[in-house]
């Protein structure tokens, strides 16, 4: 390979050049460096509270162990130094009153490095999305967190609830 050539996967990421061996990512790994973490089991959220959200479902990817769903399940743990695409949805019940909100904190610190924000909705659940790319170094954390003011606790859902949306976290690698 070419000093640059990328090698895009299903996922639709390229993420393997030569250039990467410096970094300890093989250049014979032919498909993206990236998880999706989903949360399982419905899990109630307190009015006004940033929470963690455990993503305690099985991955649906996930290429490099960045994530446990048994173990610190609310992290997806990046193991490259490099850009990334962050992606993720967090559902909420339905509910009439405030807003909901989801964001992704970087090592348990901070405001969120992306974030996402929709009003309440009446008689259907509601699926706050987020995306965008981050710097990160090597061994970074990241975490889905959920917020909502309804005024008192609201559900989040899993892959049990939903069959055309579910709560994730998805993290793909796109270079140094």
């Amino acid at each position: 390979m070419g000093a640059g050539f990328i090698i895009e996967s299903l996922l639709g990421t390229g993420c393997v050049t030569d250039d990467k061996v410096a970094t300890g990512i093989s250049p014979t790994k032919l498909s993206a460096i990236a998880c999706m973490a989903i949360k399982a089991a419905a899990e109630n959220i307190a009015t006004a509270n940033w929470t963690s959200v455990a993503l305690d479902g099985a991955d649906v990817v996930d290429t490099d162990a960045m994530h446990d769903p048994a173990v610190n399940n609310t992290r997806v743990t990046v193991p490259y130094a490099g850009k990334y695409l962050i992606t993720g949805t967090l559902v909420f019940a339905a509910s009439a009153t405030g807003h909901r909100r989801a964001r992704v904190r970087k090592n348990g610190a901070g405001s969120g490095i992306v974030s996402g924000y929709l009003p309440a909705a009446v008689t259907e659940v509601i699926g706050v999305p987020l995306y965008g790319v981050v710097e990160l170094a090597a061994n970074d954390y990241l975490e889905l967190q959920g917020f909502q003011n309804s005024g008192g606790g609201l559900d989040t859902y899993g892959t049990t609830a939903l069959t055309d949306v579910t709560t994730h976290l998805s993290v793909t690698f796109l270079g140094a």
